[in-house]
């Protein structure tokens, strides 16, 4: 009311123009927090399994490579895993077909194809530096499959002690060593 007064303004129309204020302000939040969460879906994929997938898409034979290595792997990022599924899909029909672009026309998802657009126009170098970008994400992803599997080990050995199981304590403990003597050979080795 003294804003009204002292601006010479009917308190009603007034009223209607803070409401109008707030209706804005609300929604202009909403899309801020719209925006924000894409920006946190797009960050849960993993730095090398993204490198991993544009080496693979640059250079396909890269695909064989990694599932010798990692057969069971499943990628921690949802748009990683599903992209990687599509190209396994398309790699099981006929390896020697295989595209890029093939493997565009085929995806329908338009948030998974900019995906796959963004990891086909990362600068990807030739050779054998796109050789040892590929070998150092492979290590990557092998020493955080390592880690969790410690974790994992670390876990069960809390619960065991909890029940007061020694005996599995104490295989468990052996495990843990193994796994960590393990890992830091193969780090040493790069």
């Amino acid at each position: 009311r003294k804003l009204a007064g002292t601006l010479g303004v009917e308190e009603r129309s007034l009223r209607l123009e803070l409401e109008k204020l707030k209706a804005k302000k609300t929604e202009q939040s909403s899309r801020q927090e719209a925006r924000s969460s894409v920006t946190i879906s797009q960050t849960k994929e993993l730095p090398q399994e993204k490198m991993i997938l544009s080496c693979i898409l640059h250079h396909p034979p890269y695909f064989s490579e990694f599932e010798q290595v990692f057969s069971d792997y499943q990628f921690q990022g949802d748009q990683a895993r599903e992209l990687f599924q599509l190209i396994n899909k398309f790699m099981k029909m006929d390896r020697e077909l295989f595209s890029s672009v093939r493997l565009m026309n085929q995806i329908k998802d338009s948030s998974l194809k900019a995906f796959a657009s963004e990891l086909m126009v990362m600068e990807c170098p030739e050779g054998e530096i796109l050789d040892k970008i590929f070998q150092d994400c492979l290590k990557k992803v092998k020493q955080t499959l390592a880690n969790q599997t410690l974790q994992e080990i670390q876990t069960r050995i809390r619960r065991a002690e909890a029940t007061g199981d020694q005996k599995l304590v104490m295989s468990l403990v052996q495990e843990y060593k193994e796994l960590l003597a393990g890992s830091r050979s193969s780090s040493e080795k790069t």
